[in-house]
């Protein structure tokens, strides 16, 4: 990855985790090259799917007509399906039938350098890249930013984009206002900053993102929540919360209010 340039020397190499073997130690050697293999033939059927969507849109004359937004939802899951119904471990891996999962190791490949997995709100869980494609709208094609969005985002940028509008209301009831915010700009050029904070809350871990500072919780460790300064540790090999003890606090003060506000599970009494 650093001699392709995808990341740089702010991105340590992660220590493996506890309980992952290194791949010359690991046994069943044939069984785990199994897993990667029929996870990789899902991502080439996936991409087979998107390039039939692409054809219909220009055998249809939409193509130019239609901005298509492309992510994942969460990073590598460490999930096992061990136990759950559709599982029978006597069906062989990738055959019709089959319900297995990658497991950790092969999370930690995928998510490396970031730490921990779906689930979690540090970056393994939560960083995806967003492409954006739209032919003959997009200033500089093939453009690269490291502008921070979210998925609420897509909504207000869907509504710059077309010139539609929110409504108030809908169903005779009132709509909560948007909490996203438009990544129209990026599209066309800008590169400006977010102005506002993002927070998350999911299984017990909860997070916030004001500019370069994030706040994360492993809901592993009740009451240590880590501080990171995301500028120069993207990949949050670094705790510095001990060094900036007033902001965890200010952080975690408005972490708590937004989650009392949205009605977070995670939100403390």
């Amino acid at each position: 990855m650093r001699r392709l340039g995808v990341i740089d020397e702010r991105y340590p190499f992660p220590p493996r985790p506890a309980g992952v073997p290194a791949w010359e130690e690991a046994e069943k050697k044939a069984e785990w090259a199994r897993l990667m293999a029929v996870y990789a033939a899902m991502i080439d059927r996936m991409d087979q799917g998107i390039g039939r969507i692409l054809r219909a849109l220009d055998d249809t004359g939409e193509r130019e007509n239609t901005v298509i937004f492309f992510l994942s939802d969460n990073g590598g899951t460490a999930e096992t399906v061990a136990g759950r119904k559709l599982n029978d471990p006597s069906v062989p891996i990738g055959s019709r039938g089959s319900y297995v999962a990658y497991l950790e190791p092969w999370a930690n490949v995928s998510n490396t350098p970031f730490r921990l997995y779906k689930n979690w709100l540090h970056e393994g869980g939560i960083i995806t890249p967003l492409i954006v494609n739209w032919p003959g709208r997009i200033s500089e094609p093939g453009r690269l930013t490291d502008g921070v969005g979210h998925v609420i985002d897509l909504m207000p940028t869907v509504l710059e984009l077309t010139g539609a509008r929110y409504p108030a209301a809908m169903n005779a009831g009132p709509l909560k206002p948007l909490e996203g915010r438009s990544l129209a700009p990026f599209v066309r050029g800008g590169a400006e900053g977010r102005r506002t904070p993002l927070y998350w809350a999911h299984g017990g871990n909860w997070a916030i993102r004001d500019g370069d500072w994030k706040l994360a919780l492993d809901g592993r460790q009740p009451g240590r929540p880590e501080l990171f300064n995301m500028a120069e540790d993207p990949a949050e090999s670094r705790d510095v919360a001990p060094q900036h003890p007033a902001r965890v606090a200010e952080l975690q003060g408005r972490w708590e209010a937004w989650a009392r506000r949205m009605g977070a599970r995670e939100a403390r009494p």
